[in-house]
């Protein structure tokens, strides 16, 4: 028997013994004859009666209940903010409220857990461990506790976060999401972490006070015919060298990998001097000897959709068109920005922008956007809304982002790149439309709504942004060194400044609006306002300063540049060391529609494009327009000749051109890529070549291709950007074969597409 038990046996005995005595001396009292008041005597036997049936003497006593409680502070059970997937666990505290021992059941449901029984020491509190496994959301539930029929009740509550992705903005750069604050947080990488480096000719690269560094990468392969050198795109590259040509006709340079170059006698029919389908000098023996042409043999190689020309009947014959086929095809997701420039080609990369994207699964948060003005890592800009701090990125100018989950657009754009042979090197996604401007060895420059936006040409990383205002993309031109010379117009004028990724500099003050700006070889700097031209930037002499030439008639649309020959409007400009020379007007056809003119400047020959009547003496209606060329001699402006680029009432326009290059002549003869709709509402596109005024050779896109977004010539190749009928965009090549395209590099600020850039 416990002692609560013993207790009340020994309060059970007093009581009755109490009773009896009471009893005993009641009956004494009437012997006596002393009356006792009947309610005293009423309530004694009562209470008698009472303890008699409930304390009766022996081992048959009630058993002793045992209790416990919770205090106030664990009668609910608040987790916080715990990541997905992540247990942690609280204490519930229990106390017995007897001596005894009190044993408790505990019950809860996922995503709670708790030990199903305890046993608290009488008299004494033990803590319960409660666990929550986090998943994404909030979670409520309850702790059941009961003893015998007691049963007490503790709320529980926890929410999961889920962590979002966090994207370094840079190599050596660590991003971590931080549920205290809520963000990604980005930290220098340890040093001595392994990296990759930006150009491909270091290697082993290891994280040292923040930067990527790595030591030369070894491109030496041992072979004597062979250079080695080292690209930073491509990485190491061996090109064939090429051996001397030996004195003797029928000789031919040979090269042994370990030995270097040598030479070797001619096979038989070996070409060793001039050739034509009627007879060839061919080596027999090693001697060269005249030969009668064998019939098929090759005359001419291939280009584009016509193969190899072959000597038939002693004539060189090209066989007719065949059907052009791309050489490669890529779906691309959204719709191509068409703002000029549409396309962009620099060191055997394609860059374009594509809209009407799904925005991402989920937002990077602070920081992470890398956009415009925020400088964060996921390509966009401000999200716009947000109630964050700043967060601290390139050219920061408002607060940063809320986190993830902020109200971003509902449809993003994306930055792609793509190689020559149709691989993507990186598709980044953006918040707002980022339209290009201009690419080269520091990178890509983009305009956005009121500003512009440096990029990396390896994987699109944010560099920095500068707040210009709205401009176009003749209003913007690159400097050899990176720099971007911007026009912004204000305080009645235009100021001339330059930018790069970390500063900004004024060049000059233009009265006036400056409608198109251009950089030439040299990074002169030439702008064209309403009647005049400006030159900033080095003379012969080693100086720089500001010559000005005006223009005759007034306001022009068009600025084109090439070396010393500036095209602006109709009018042609040559610089000299003693300054401009007198313009000299370009002869438009009458009523020829010019607007605006295109224009394309090569070496030689200065190409006009324009729409105007079947016949250029007459006047007709803008819908029997079709597309002319007219090309001039750039050194005098003379006309030289003139063609249809398009059928006769055929709409359309010239998508892009490029000079040919025939080898030993001043000729420049002319390739275009073309894009009209026929009288039955067809699509005519295709390239179109160009000789002397004459179609020299013309090739059809397929049934299907869609309409022209862009394109640019690159070596050996065409590249369009089409949208589909059925609404898919497809980027393709298509090979141009031995088209001879001229890559001396002249550029220009709007011209076709605003697509040629100085080739540095």
């Amino acid at each position: 028997m416990n002692g609560r038990a013993r207790a009340t046996a020994l309060i059970c005995a007093l009581v009755q013994r109490a009773t009896r005595a009471r009893l005993h001396a009641h009956g004494r009292s009437r012997v006596s004859g002393v009356v006792m008041r009947r309610r005293q005597l009423r309530w004694w036997v009562v209470l008698g009666t009472l303890a008699l049936q409930a304390c009766r003497c022996g081992t048959d006593v009630n058993p002793v209940e045992t209790r416990f409680r919770v205090p106030p502070e664990s009668q609910s059970v608040d987790f916080g903010r715990v990541l997905e997937g992540t247990v942690v666990t609280k204490q519930v505290t229990l106390i017995a409220e007897t001596r005894a021992s009190v044993s408790v059941g505990a019950s809860t449901l996922p995503p709670f857990s708790v030990e199903p029984l305890i046993d608290i020491p009488g008299g004494s509190q033990l803590d319960l461990e409660v666990a929550f496994r986090a998943g994404n959301g909030e979670s409520t539930g309850e702790l059941v506790l009961t003893s015998g029929r007691q049963e007490v009740r503790v709320s529980l509550r926890g929410v999961g976060v889920r962590e979002p992705p966090c994207i370094p903005t840079a190599v050596c750069r660590t991003s971590k999401y931080s549920l205290e604050l809520d963000r990604c947080v980005e930290t220098p990488s340890p040093d001595e972490s392994p990296c990759e480096p930006d150009s491909q000719c270091l290697e082993q690269g290891r994280c040292r006070t923040g930067q990527c560094l790595g030591i030369a990468r070894r491109c030496q392969d041992n072979d004597a015919c062979t250079s080695d050198a080292c690209s930073m795109d491509a990485g190491c590259v061996h090109t064939r060298i090429s051996c001397p040509q030996p004195t003797a006709p029928c000789k031919v340079p040979t090269c042994d990998p370990r030995t270097g170059c040598g030479e070797a006698t001619a096979p038989d029919g070996t070409p060793c001097g001039p050739s034509n389908c009627t007879s060839v000098k061919a080596c027999v023996a090693g001697a060269c000897m005249d030969i009668p042409t064998p019939e098929g043999t090759e005359c001419a190689p291939a280009i584009a959709c016509y193969g190899v020309s072959r000597c038939r009947n002693q004539a060189c014959t090209r066989p007719d068109a065949g059907a052009w086929l791309p050489t490669w095809s890529a779906r691309i997701e959204g719709t191509p920005v068409t703002s000029s420039p549409a396309l962009l080609s620099f060191a055997g990369s394609l860059y374009f922008t594509v809209c009407g994207l799904p925005a991402p699964l989920m937002d990077a948060g602070v920081g992470g956007d890398g956009g415009t003005l925020d400088g964060g890592a996921d390509g966009g800009r401000a999200d716009g809304g947000d109630a964050g701090e700043p967060d601290g990125g390139p050219g920061d100018a408002g607060p940063g982002d809320a986190g993830p989950g902020d109200a971003g657009p509902a449809t993003w754009c994306a930055i792609a790149s793509y190689t020559s042979t149709g691989f993507d090197r990186f598709i980044l996604r953006v918040p707002g439309e980022e339209r290009l401007a201009h690419v080269g060895p520091a990178g890509l420059v983009l305009r956005v709504d009121g500003g512009l936006v440096f990029r990396s040409r390896i994987m699109g990383a944010f560099l920095g942004g500068w707040e210009t205002g709205s401009v176009s993309a003749a209003q913007v031109a690159m400097l050899g060194d990176g720099g971007v010379v911007v026009a912004m117009a204000a305080d009645g004028g235009t100021h001339l400044v330059v930018t790069s990724t970390m500063a900004a500099s004024e060049l000059a003050f233009v009265p006036g609006e400056v409608t198109h700006v251009a950089a030439g070889l040299d990074d002169s700097v030439y702008t064209l306002s309403a009647a005049s031209l400006r030159r900033f930037g080095p003379f012969a002499d080693g100086g720089s300063g500001l010559e000005v030439a005006a223009l005759d008639g007034g306001a022009q649309e068009l600025l084109a540049l090439a070396d010393d020959s500036v095209v602006a409007g109709d009018q042609l400009l040559q610089w000299t060391s003693r300054g401009f020379l007198a313009p000299r007007r370009l002869e438009g056809p009458a009523d020829a529609g010019l607007a605006p003119r295109d224009v394309l400047v090569t070496p030689f020959t200065i190409f006009l494009f324009f729409r105007g009547c079947t016949v250029l003496a007459m006047s007709c209606l803008p819908e029997d327009q079709v597309g002319w060329v007219r090309a001039f001699a750039r050194n005098t402006g003379a006309v030289l000749w003139e063609e249809k680029l398009l059928p006769e009432r055929t709409r359309g326009r010239v998508v892009e051109a490029s000079a040919l290059r025939l080898p030993g002549t001043t000729d420049n003869p002319l390739a275009a890529v073309v894009e009209g709709t026929g009288e039955d509402g067809g699509l005519v596109n295709g390239l179109v070549v160009s000789v002397d005024g004459g179609r020299a050779l013309e090739c059809e896109f397929p049934d299907g291709t869609g309409r022209l977004a862009a394109s640019v010539f690159t070596p050996g190749q065409l590249l369009t950007l089409a949208t589909r009928p059925d609404g898919g965009v497809f980027l393709e090549a298509w090979s141009l074969g031995a088209l001879p395209l001229e890559t001396s590099g002249w550029t220009s600020a709007e011209g076709l597409g605003g697509q040629r850039r100085p080739a540095r």
